[in-house]
């Protein structure tokens, strides 16, 4: 069973709970509500600085005992401690009662999934909490994809035909009405 299906199936008191989804990744992220027939988009930018690939200083001698990689000052470490503010940032952000669908592209989803998770465990909370791995998404995906899970059709417009003139061809030809014009 998909992490979505999971939460159109949550149910609370008979009713079917609020879901909110959250794409996040180390840059930033976006918290889509459903409400009313409307999808409410909220953005939090990071200040978690970019990853360094040259952020390890490898060493040649092994008059060290520690490792032959060790980080340089102020990489990964610092890192990650905005990380972790980042993740807490949006965590506080998020509303306590509806189920949430989370997703992105890295592990960013997951650490906040579990920052969730152990906020519920200690506010005795219990709710739906999905994450999934994505693609970066525009609004309009976003908005479309918490729709769906909160069970809310899309307006289906069907298009209008042109009324065709009293006898003529244009509104349905088959494949032999071509080979006759053909000949």
């Amino acid at each position: 069973m998909s992490p979505e299906s999971t939460l159109t199936h949550a149910r609370k008191g008979g009713e079917a709970r609020p879901v909110t989804l959250i794409w996040i990744d180390a840059r930033e992220a976006a918290i889509v509500r459903w409400r009313e027939a409307a999808g409410l988009v909220a953005r939090v930018e990071s200040d978690v600085p970019p990853h360094h690939r040259d952020s390890i200083h490898p060493r040649h001698d092994d008059s060290h005992s520690r490792d032959a990689r060790e980080p340089l000052e102020g990489g990964e470490g610092r890192r990650l401690e905005h990380l972790a503010a980042f993740i807490r940032l949006v965590a506080s952000r998020l509303p306590t009662d509806d189920d949430l669908m989370i997703l992105g592209p890295g592990t960013v989803r997951e650490e906040l999934a579990h920052e969730v998770r152990g906020d519920d465990r200690l506010h005795h909370r219990s709710r739906q909490v999905s994450a999934a791995a994505a693609d970066r998404m525009t609004d309009r995906q976003l908005i479309a994809r918490v729709r769906s899970i909160a069970g809310d059709p899309p307006p289906r417009q069907t298009p209008q035909r042109a009324p065709s003139a009293p006898g003529s061809r244009v509104a349905h030809r088959r494949r032999d009405d071509f080979d006759e014009d053909l000949s």
